[in-house]
């Protein structure tokens, strides 16, 4: 072959390559984008139907769950085990089978917690205990920290605290943009600002507290390496967030336990604030992070099969010891 030749052949198969790679490019755009409007039209779809509906569906999809033994059945058995090794074999398993069916209400609720008006969600609000606690704190002037556990659905608690109060909430942005904009849009539609988890974010935090507002943070979470200490939670080590330890510290701000729990007979949601303990507000570091945890016990004995068990709260263990979830 000529060098002419050569140099033409070249230009020829650089050129398909590119072709063919902007093809492919193109092609993972549109099934991207063609994915996207799937999620939403499920989404929409969803958002139709009645509370009820959704609420029965999640119930077939929680028990699918349990008989298909998904890792969410397995690290609900363990946590029950870890958490409640005074109950029988067939407690454990009864309260795992509701809990399945709880996580899988929570999921067909999502819909129209997210894409339903504010003003049908509120309806939705059944019963309302212990607002006086929140107004007693606010009037203070030091700014309230609201503590809300995974449990019930925390999503259909969010329309109500921003109908009812200034709050900024702590706001993780989920792996998938499209995803991310559905969450955002409707956790802030109602008045909510949205702080990221960051050092700009805790910056938020600390402001809205100094102006006397409410901020609300999920404190049952693993935070990252560095951002916690060990402290008992159902008389297991659990990494802790100490955020809300030194945001106290900081501001001299008070605290408040929230959550929204499903009330199946009513079809929605009743909506609890509680004190924390006294030994919350403890300058030892470790009596306030053991009294954030009491909280969230106190939450989650409330309704047990409403609590977040598959989630694998105690995975970091003093010393990087791999005691738990070996299986998953």
């Amino acid at each position: 072959m000529l060098p002419m030749d050569e140099k033409r052949h070249s230009t020829f198969l650089s050129a398909v390559e590119t072709g063919i790679m902007r093809f492919l490019q193109a092609k993972r755009i549109l099934m991207k984008a063609i994915g996207n409007a799937l999620i939403f039209g499920l989404f929409w779809v969803l958002s139709l139907l009645p509370l009820s509906f959704l609420q029965l569906f999640g119930r077939i999809i929680g028990r699918l769950a349990w008989w298909l033994n998904t890792d969410s059945r397995r690290i609900t058995e363990e946590n029950l085990l870890i958490c409640f090794p005074e109950l029988t074999d067939t407690e454990r398993s009864r309260l795992a089978k509701e809990r399945l069916q709880h996580l899988g209400m929570t999921s067909m609720e999502m819909a129209y917690v997210w894409l339903r008006p504010v003003d049908t969600v509120l309806k939705k609000v059944t019963s309302v205990t212990g607002h006086e606690h929140v107004d007693t704190l606010l009037a203070q002037g030091k700014g309230v920290i609201l503590l809300a556990p995974h449990i019930g659905n925390w999503e259909a608690f969010g329309p109500y605290l921003s109908d009812h109060f200034t709050i900024t909430n702590l706001y993780q942005p989920p792996d998938n943009p499209f995803l991310d904009q559905i969450i955002y849009k409707a956790r802030s539609r109602s008045g909510a600002q949205l702080a990221p988890t960051n050092t700009s974010g805790v910056k938020a935090l600390l402001r809205a507290l100094k102006r006397g507002e409410m901020v609300g943070i999920l404190p049952d979470q693993v935070p990252a390496r560095g951002s916690g200490e060990f402290a008992s939670f159902y008389s297991v080590p659990a990494y802790t967030a100490v955020l809300p330890y030194n945001l106290i510290q900081r501001t001299g701000a008070k605290a408040v336990l929230g959550y929204a729990l499903r009330n199946i007979d009513k079809g929605g949601f009743d909506i609890v604030f509680e004190p924390v303990p006294d030994t919350f507000y403890s300058e030892d570091q470790l009596q306030s992070l053991t009294a954030l945890n009491q909280t969230v016990e106190q939450a989650a004995n409330v309704a047990v099969s409403q609590y977040q068990w598959e989630y694998k709260r105690f995975k970091r263990q003093p010393n990087d010891e791999r005691k738990y979830y070996n299986k998953h």
